[in-house]
């Protein structure tokens, strides 16, 4: 039996076992049962290839350059398509810790694309007094995946938190996710979805989806390439500086252990669902005047299709300040908090999270 492969022409079954027995030799590693396909010749795109070379683990001293402050995204990372079928499922997955722990491996690995980190963007700072700061953030939600094949990923609160940790990030408060919203290049209006109708509420469905709860990965994927269009349809580039089509994962001040905080998911009319359209909210402050404050709509662990992480770096700049502060020392400044929230918050992350993540 004969395979060809892209680039290298066509090898016998003998030739390519012999190619795995002196490669398996030369790194000290045992060879696999069987050779994978090319991955152009593979239904399953990367996932072979990448297993395969994951059972091989470290390639000696071969190391791949960095992405900034970022590891490079490693050659045998499943693409997005790849990992959303480790993770598949219509309904809510029977395990959450499970699918949680393969999301932040995956992050934490650094299995997202270059256009995500080629540059961090300024969003600009004020308190009340006129004191400004910069703050640096990444131009979208954290995806999975590569340049040409990724998806949005959510995750919950702690997940977002153990991300932060492992690329040595810092998670936005609310009045920063308004600020990122406004300092956007490009504010792209939440696209709702009714995943959340159940039981007899099910047939007045109008998600792509109708079968999908809401916190499914199905509702992930689909969610993720509706966003993806919309920007194809404004002609917009992975990378852009993006905002609006999420809720964000946040910190806050007074953080229920239980709960989950959240902001954002902006409407065309500029009015995040969170926290101005959120139950009980909205007869109480129509045109939504305090969007910086955060809500705790959810328990912990949730976590379904609108949800999104964006990073934002540890260190900023305050005004009159000779140098950079890490952004945790100002949200517990008497006087710097206010740039990023009405109250202190310390320390800077989600609750009841291990720091080694």
């Amino acid at each position: 039996m004969k395979q060809r492969y892209v680039g290298f022409g066509t090898t016998s079954s003998k030739e390519r076992r012999n190619a795995d027995l002196f490669y398996a030799d030369l790194i000290g590693k045992p060879v696999p049962a069987r050779r994978p396909l090319h991955p152009s010749e593979d239904s399953e795109g990367e996932g072979i290839l990448s297993d395969f070379l994951q059972n091989l683990g470290p390639l000696g001293n071969v190391s791949f350059p960095k992405r900034g402050e970022f590891a490079a995204r490693p050659p045998w990372a499943p693409a997005g398509s790849t990992f959303m079928k480790t993770i598949a499922g219509n309904a809510a997955p029977a395990n959450w810790q499970q699918r949680e722990d393969a999301i932040a491996k995956q992050l934490i690995d650094g299995n997202f694309p270059d256009f995500l980190v080629k540059r961090w963007e300024p969003v600009s700072v004020k308190d009340d007094s006129g004191l400004s700061g910069r703050v640096w953030v990444m131009p979208d939600y954290l995806v999975i995946g590569n340049d040409a094949d990724y998806v949005y990923i959510p995750m919950s609160a702690p997940t977002a938190q153990r991300v932060a940790d492992g690329l040595k990030c810092i998670l936005p408060t609310a009045k920063l996710c308004h600020d990122i919203y406004r300092s956007a290049s490009t504010r792209l209006p939440r696209l709702d979805r009714d995943y959340y109708l159940e039981g007899a509420q099910r047939p007045q469905r109008k998600s792509a989806l109708k079968n999908a709860a809401q916190t499914s990965s199905a509702a992930y994927e689909e969610h993720s390439e509706a966003i993806k269009k919309q920007m194809r349809d404004l002609g917009l580039a992975p990378g852009t500086f993006v905002a609006g089509h999420k809720k964000d994962v946040i910190i806050a001040t007074g953080y229920p252990p239980n709960r989950v905080a959240f902001q954002g998911f902006y409407n065309a009319k500029g009015i995040p669902a969170e926290p101005c359209q959120e139950r009980g909210h909205l007869a109480a402050d129509p045109k939504c005047t305090r969007p910086g404050t955060p809500t705790f709509a959810h328990e912990r662990i949730f976590a379904d299709y609108a949800q999104g992480v964006r990073l934002v770096k540890a260190t900023m700049t305050v005004e009159g300040e000779p140098a950079d502060m890490k952004v945790a020392d100002v949200l517990k400044h008497d006087r710097y908090h206010k740039l990023l929230s009405p109250t202190k918050i310390d320390p800077a992350r989600v609750p009841n999270v291990p720091t080694n993540g």
